[in-house]
């Protein structure tokens, strides 16, 4: 046995790092997070698809998620809608037409108890969300700009702060004295677009319209004492003025801790609440996501066409208001920031910047913006009357661009055959009169058609149509061959070992529509892929939802087209044709140099 003696114990005592207590209690918290980080996933959505979506009349704009397992959708047309977490999903509870213009923002209570929306009409109207039913109207004589609850401890209601558009006040309401302003903050120099209560530290976080981030109590108006910073210069507070961009929203994480921010500069900061420090910082502009896709990392990349189509869709956002709904949000633990990307949803774990999932990366005719998501257990009642909490399912909502609709993430991956509900999107709105009056005369016709021939001049091509998984897209193709649209249209573009494409009227893929007129939207099936040749789907502007009259038969397995384009048919004989046309020669815009026609399309 060696016995050391004690100048080697000596080194080795002084060879030991010395931690500061700070240090130590954060190497204790990673510990933490490592030993937790599994249960900290399996309540976070997962699936690579969204499971469900849900219509409204218009263009939704907003979301909250409420106390007692209710959701709220708002539309553009100020209508908004409550719906209930049940054991899996969620279940339509009731609708308002809250306003008569646009909603222009919203806010829930830190309790749940209550919501506000503010609209263009210049009201405020406050619903009891328990009840579901709206409380209070306030009559505004302003228009308003931004909406929060604020709801100090020591008070016994909770009070409403709404400030206005063309100024710099925040007006205070007491919510349960109908319209009776309580006193008036003016803090700001520019009027003010943002304000969030951090309940956690009883203090209101407003940002007004030159990029200024202001913390007050709800009382004094002033800055609290207990923050971790003297003057605001000595923290990050006037980072979106430094840089001359514009914050969209704020997001408070659980314990009040820290809040992020998206801005239109496409970064996405988050700061510590007592210090006013900026703590992480990610870049989502186009040119870093441009690297990305270069960079060959397969957790990212894309199909190139797929690439450009979402590149110039980003492009147009920024052209748009839209880019403005997009936010951060925090998941219950404060570990993990979720927010919307041209390549999908990422889930960050803030705690090393990881990226642990990339959710809707193949859903390619949406572009999530706003996210609000579910973590708890949804409370069910017996039929004895006694509630109980069902297993946590986690469930992200999610609005996408252009679109009417929210969209579900859970755990669970959209099912193939669905009894209920028929599909994974919802058609729970009626829809417009005109729609209705042309489904009652067509769709009891055309959805029998199952079969079509197209006749070319090299010869007939059998196809097998699917009405079930895609009616409206069988419906246009089948009521335009009828009307002979197709009859005389060329083959304008073929591609060896990848497509043959036509049903442009103008011949050079530029024009057609549908039997609508313009455009109609995409109809996605889990059961109908580009996995095999002759494969029939839908061309499209290289956007969502913009078919028209132009298809295409795939030559070869096309996976990467697979959920951007509408397979609507299969090619049961006559795939010698199809590889006929495919070996023509053809100049470098790859049209034929001898035209191949259809000559008509029969269906039956």
């Amino acid at each position: 046995m060696k016995i050391k003696n004690q100048n080697q114990n000596k080194n080795q005592n002084q060879n030991k790092k010395i931690i500061s207590k700070k240090e130590y209690h954060e190497i204790k918290k990673r510990k933490k997070f490592k030993k937790h980080l599994q249960v900290f996933l399996e309540n976070l959505p997962s699936a690579d698809m969204y499971e469900r979506s849900y219509m409204h009349s218009a263009l939704i704009t907003h979301t909250k998620m409420c106390g007692f397992g209710f959701f709220v959708s708002c539309s553009i047309d100020g209508h908004l809608m409550f719906w209930k977490k049940t054991s899996i999903g969620i279940e339509f509870v009731k609708q308002y037409i809250a306003h008569q213009s646009a909603i222009i923002d919203t806010s829930v209570s830190h309790d749940g108890a209550f919501f506000a929306t503010i609209g263009d009409d210049q009201t405020a109207k406050i619903f009891d969300v328990r009840s579901f039913d709206m409380s209070f109207i306030l009559n505004l004589n302003y228009k308003p700009y931004a909406v929060s609850f604020i709801h100090p401890r020591n008070t016994t209601e909770p009070l409403l702060a709404i400030s206005e558009k063309n100024s710099s006040s925040i007006n205070i309401y007491k919510v349960f004295e109908k319209g009776k302003i309580n006193k008036v903050v003016s803090i700001h120099k520019k009027p003010v677009k943002i304000i969030e209560y951090n309940h956690s530290f009883e203090t209101v976080i407003s940002i007004d319209e030159s990029g200024v981030i202001e913390y007050w109590e709800v009382e004094s108006e002033k800055n609290p004492d207990f923050v971790e910073f003297e003057y605001k210069l000595d923290t990050d507070l006037y980072e979106f003025a430094k840089k001359k961009t514009s914050p969209t929203n704020l997001t408070i994480s659980n314990d009040g801790n820290l809040f992020a921010c998206c801005s239109l500069d496409r970064q996405i900061r988050v700061f510590k609440f007592l210090t006013g420090k900026k703590v992480i910082h990610y870049d989502e502009s186009l040119d870093l996501c441009q690297q990305m896709q270069n960079s060959g990392d397969e957790f990212y990349k894309l199909d190139s066409m797929e690439f450009g189509k979402r590149l110039a869709l980003e492009q147009s956002l920024e052209r748009s208001s839209a880019l403005a709904r997009a936010n951060a949000i925090f998941d219950i633990s404060g570990n993990f920031l979720i927010y919307a990307t041209m390549f999908g949803i990422k889930i960050v774990n803030i705690k090393n910047n990881r990226v642990y999932k990339l959710l809707g990366k193949v859903e390619s005719s949406e572009r999530f913006l706003h996210l609000q998501i579910f973590q708890g257990k949804p409370e069910l009642v017996s039929t004895s009357g006694v509630s109980f909490s069902q297993e946590i399912d986690p469930i992200l909502f999610c609005t996408a661009h252009k679109k009417a609709r929210f969209y579900l993430f859970s755990k669970r991956e959209p099912a193939d055959d669905d009894p209920v509900f028929g599909g994974r999107d919802v058609y729970n709105e009626k829809p417009k009169i005109e729609d209705r009056t042309s489904n009652s005369t067509s769709s009891s016709v055309f959805q029998k058609f199952t079969n079509a021939i197209i006749h070319t001049s090299l010869g007939d091509i059998f196809l097998q149509l699917f009405p079930e998984e895609c009616p409206k897209t069988v419906e246009n193709f089948c009521t335009l061959a009828k009307n002979g649209f197709y009859n005389g249209l060329i083959f304008h573009r073929v591609i060896k070992d990848f497509i043959i494409q036509t049903g442009c009227p103008k011949g050079d893929g530029t024009g057609g529509e549908s039997i609508w007129g313009g455009h109609f939207e995409d109809e996605f099936s889990t059961k109908l892929k580009h996995d095999r040749i002759g494969t029939v789907s839908m061309a499209n502007a290289n956007e969502p939802n913009t078919n028209g009259s132009q298809f295409f038969i795939t030559c070869v397995p096309t996976p990467h087209l697979d959920n951007k384009h509408t397979v609507f048919g299969r090619v049961t004989k006559g795939l010698s044709v199809v590889k006929a046309i495919e070996q023509t020669k053809t100049d470098k815009k790859d049209k034929p140099l001898e035209e191949i026609k259809i000559i008509n399309i029969s269906v039956k």
